[in-house]
């Protein structure tokens, strides 16, 4: 009996971690989707001339060089 709930509790945590390395990887690649949907890091320029760029999602402003937007 004793073997059997080893047995039992091994493959639970097997399972278990399985289950966090998937969801982690999930929420890895959505959050990776988001970032592009969102245009995280490209620039585009208005009638104006003025160059624009689009935040990511994490980050908010992305450094650029002085003098370029």
């Amino acid at each position: 009996m004793k073997r059997v709930i080893v047995q039992w509790f091994k493959q639970f945590l097997i399972w278990l971690l399985q289950g966090i390395i998937g969801a982690a990887m999930v929420l890895f690649f959505v959050y990776m989707f988001l970032e592009w949907a969102a245009g995280c890091g490209e620039t585009y320029t208005d009638s104006k001339g003025k160059v624009h760029i689009n935040e990511c999602i994490w980050q908010s402003e992305i450094p650029t060089k002085k003098g370029t937007n």
